[in-house]
Formats: C-alpha cells, sequence, structure tokens
C-alpha cells in the first residue's frame, strides 16, 4: 500500500466493514528542531554502556491520538507551534539525544537536534482510521527517512517526531526513537518532560541536565565486542512479509480471571503482566504445535528496568538502556506431551524475575561486568542456534505513563505502538495499558508467523478472555 507525500495525485479512500482500508498523508513541511540552549563545551561527548553498544540500530515507534474541541485550523497551529518549542526545551534536558551516535562508542552532543515533520491526512477522520484499526496504516504516520540508520556515522537523528492533523481537528503525533540509546524507560521520562513544558509545568522530579547520568556509568562500553553480541537483539529467521501483527485487548474482568488461573504455591500473587504474558505465550506455543505437529521447546526473553536495582540506583530518566532481559524456558520432554500448564508458565516467568536481584545485577555491572555478559551471550546463543527452540520477545510499556501525556488537548484517546515487523524477532507481544477507564485493561499486540496467527485467532479458549481488534470510542 501506498501513500502519496507531498504535491501528488491523491488515490481516493475506500471504506471496507465499517473500518479504515488505506489512509492518504500529505508532508506538509519537514525542518530541524535543535535544543533551546546549547550543551556546554564539557559536556560534548556522551560514552554509550555496553548494553547500548549491544543494541542494533533500530527504531521504538509510538503514535499517540488526540481530539480536539475545535475543528479549526488555526487551533491546530498554534498546538504545533507549541509542541515546537516544547520539544526544544525537553531537549536541552536531554541533550545526548539531540547528538550524534559515533563509531557505536559515544554520542557527539553537537546540538544536531531532531526531525519535526508536519502531515495532513486526507479525505478521513480520525474516528474511521480508529474503527477496527489497521495496525500496518500507521506506518504513515511516521517521517518516511526514519529507520535508515547508517552505524557510519551518517548524521541521522536519534528522534523523528510526525505531527499528523486530521480534517475534524484531531492529531496524532508519531515518535520514533533509536533504541540504541533510548530505552522504554527513557521515552516515558522524555515524554513526559516534552508534555510538562508544552503546558508550561515544571517536572521537578527529572534530574538536571548538567548532572545527566549515563547509563555506562554501571555498563561500562568496550572498544570490542563478544562475536556472538547479535545475539542480545534476539533471533530473527523470516522476512517481515510472513510475519502477521494483531491487537488484543484484556478487559478488567478477563485479567482477573486469568489471574485467579495462573495462582499457585510459587506464585500466589500474580501481576497482569505475568499472568498475560504466560497466557499468550502459552497459545503462542500451541498455534505453533497446530502447525508443526509436535511441541517444541521454547524461551522467552521478557525486558526488565534496572535503574532501581543497580546499587546504587540510577535516576529513571538515566540516559541509555539500563536494562537486562530476563530469560523464562519451556522444555518439551516429548513431541506429543501436553500443553504447558498456565500456572507453570507464570512460575517460570516470576522466577526468571526475581532472579533479577541486586546480587546478581551487580555481576552485570562495573568493569568486571563483562564477564557474566559473555556467559549470558553464550547461553542465549545456544538457544537461538537450536531449530528446535523457538524464541519469543516480550516488552511491557505498562504503568509507564503514556496514557497521561497531555500536551495541552488532555489526555490522549489511545496510544499504539509502530508497527512491529521490521522489530529483530520472529515472534514477539508488546504489552501496554489500554485506554484508562474505572477498569484496568491491558493490550498485547502479537507478532508471529501468519500461519501461526490465523491459528491463535480463530481459537475459542485464548478468544474466550481476549477481544480481537476492538474499535477506540472517540
Amino acid at each position: 500500500m501506498r501513500v502519496q507525500k507531498g504535491g501528488g495525485k491523491l488515490k481516493k479512500n475506500r471504506q471496507k466493514r465499517n473500518h479504515m482500508d488505506s489512509i492518504q498523508v500529505k508532508l506538509i513541511s519537514r525542518e530541524i528542531i535543535k535544543p533551546s540552549s546549547p550543551t556546554p563545551d564539557h559536556l560534548k561527548t556522551f560514552p554509550l554502556s555496553l548494553i547500548d553498544q549491544l543494541y542494533p540500530h533500530v527504531y521504538t515507534r509510538m503514535v499517540l491520538f488526540y481530539s480536539s474541541d475545535k475543528k479549526s485550523t488555526d487551533d491546530t497551529a498554534l498546538f504545533i507551534s507549541i509542541l515546537k518549542s516544547g520539544i526544544s526545551k525537553a531537549l536541552s534536558h536531554f541533550y545526548p539525544l539531540a547528538g550524534t551516535v559515533r563509531d557505536n562508542l559515544y554520542i557527539e552532543c553537537n546540538d544536531q537536534g531532531l526531525s519535526f515533520s508536519e502531515a495532513r491526512v486526507m479525505g478521513c477522520d480520525l474516528s474511521g482510521l480508529l474503527s477496527r484499526p489497521r495496525f500496518e496504516l500507521f506506518d504513515h504516520l511516521f517521517p518516511s527517512q526514519e529507520g535508515n540508520f547508517d552505524p557510519s556515522n551518517s548524521g541521522d537523528f536519534q528522534i523523528y517526531v510526525q505531527v499528523n492533523s486530521f480534517p475534524c481537528g484531531a492529531v496524532a503525533i508519531g515518535i520514533s526513537l533509536l533504541h540504541k540509546v533510548i530505552d522504554g524507560t527513557l521515552i516515558s521520562q522524555f515524554l513526559k518532560k516534552w508534555a510538562s513544558l508544552t503546558r508550561d509545568v515544571d517536572y521537578h522530579h527529572l534530574t538536571n541536565s548538567a548532572t545527566r547520568v549515563p547509563a555506562s556509568s554501571v555498563f561500562p562500553r568496550r572498544e570490542t565486542l563478544p562475536s556472538n553480541a547479535g545475539a542480545w537483539a534476539g533471533k530473527r529467521s523470516l522476512d517481515g512479509e510472513k510475519l502477521c501483527v494483531e491487537r488484543f485487548v484484556f478487559d478488567a474482568r478477563a485479567i482477573a480471571s486469568l489471574r485467579d488461573e495462573s495462582k499457585s504455591d510459587s506464585v500466589p500473587n500474580p501481576s497482569a503482566v505475568e499472568v498475560l504474558s504466560g497466557f499468550i505465550w502459552k497459545y503462542m506455543m500451541k498455534a505453533s504445535k497446530a502447525t508443526s505437529g509436535r511441541n517444541k521447546s521454547a524461551v522467552l526473553a521478557h525486558l526488565v528496568n534496572l535503574r532501581q536495582k543497580v546499587d546504587p540506583p540510577l535516576p529513571e530518566d538515566a540516559v541509555g538502556n539500563v536494562v537486562w532481559k530476563a530469560i523464562s524456558s519451556h522444555r518439551s520432554s516429548s513431541p506429543e506431551n501436553c500443553q504447558p500448564e498456565l500456572p507453570v508458565l507464570v512460575g517460570s516467568l516470576r522466577k526468571s524475575f526475581s532472579d533479577m536481584k541486586k546480587d546478581y545485577v551487580g555481576k552485570l555491572t562495573g568493569e568486571g561486568g563483562i564477564s557474566e555478559v559473555i556467559r549470558w551471550l553464550d547461553a542465549v546463543d545456544g538457544e537461538y542456534s537450536d531449530a528446535d527452540v523457538e524464541a519469543y520477545a516480550f516488552i511491557s510499556f505498562c504503568r509507564m505513563g503514556f496514557n497521561e501525556l497531555d500536551f495541552g488537548r488532555g489526555r490522549p484517546l489511545w496510544v499504539s505502538p509502530g508497527p512491529l515487523h521490521n522489530a529483530p524477532f520472529d515472534r514477539g507481544v508488546f504489552l501496554l495499558d489500554a485506554r484508562m477507564g474505572k477498569e484496568r485493561e491491558l493490550e498485547a499486540w502479537v507478532c508471529m508467523e501468519r500461519e501461526k496467527m490465523a491459528i491463535l485467532k480463530r481459537d475459542a479458549e485464548f478468544l474466550g478472555f481476549a477481544s480481537l481488534n476492538p474499535s477506540i470510542s472517540i
């Protein structure tokens, strides 16, 4: 599906089953936004951490949808102007994010800035786009040049923003952030700072830019990386065209029911993230068995924020990837054995999270941490190299405050991740809070092989708890 940007001819919209089948986006402008104040000379070099070095040059993408009480074009233009001013100030607080990554070793804090685009969605309103939303259409809400990061110091930006205005006055803010430097917690902190500055509200608990803490203070960088460093990113063996992404929503009743089913002597109080991770993992493995005819062993990697687990703790807005991967595994004793029970999988997840205690994290940090990192890479690389082991990657953005990001138009109607088909894994799940209401709901964006996804979408047991891509109420 192709979208014209600029002054080209636009195709007509088509509607199918009351949801948007295509959208057309016209690029209005693109500019560079620089920090509102220059970075001092003594802060011009910001070292990458070892974990930063392990990450590939991929972007994390999100889109925030906002309604408008007014339908005035002038109101939207003023809103965009204020957004630009706010993000310029935010860059001064997070000055490394306005710089250039050099040689996979450091950031040159040269105040290069970020890319800021304005675009107009033609011929459709937000309600049409969010009626049983088509995930692949969201790709058009991001700058087209993003994603072509050249590791040979091409000068690409770490952050790309595209503000898309709708005829109804609504706005969708598409944001792309370089994962090599920016993890999920830092995304949340940066966006909160941007929102507060846009509203002229001080966000006092964020660290002053002059005392910005690097992740390298915990994970010192290395001049050379282990030969199997690629194991950190994950196992990717399939072309993106063979993968499919679907959105499932779990309401409060479903989460409560699954929590009851997940309880065991070892985990009497499972969290919502543990419960949904175990439940989705179980049925992804079930779909895999249906296509292959046999059970396979599986390994699941779940990202964990280490800021409060290192000694001394780091602030939440520390720049860099202060994360590690908790590894859970399921061993298939025979090709014909039954599917694992939910409490067993949740117990495995809980153990992997519990292992991320300060004594273990201490082994990962400091100059001697490279030994434990190499041991971890060797173990995981061995798992990924086994053709009989399926790898899964889970990421949770729950309770990070994305649904509370108010840039002056109130909270977002909805927050969505960007397309996952270019992620460095074949099978992955992205968890985040659904639109905040009286009761907590969670969304799961699931990426897996098309054949297996077709089975998952027809699984009556799975759909007894999960709603397949419901519309977003406006």
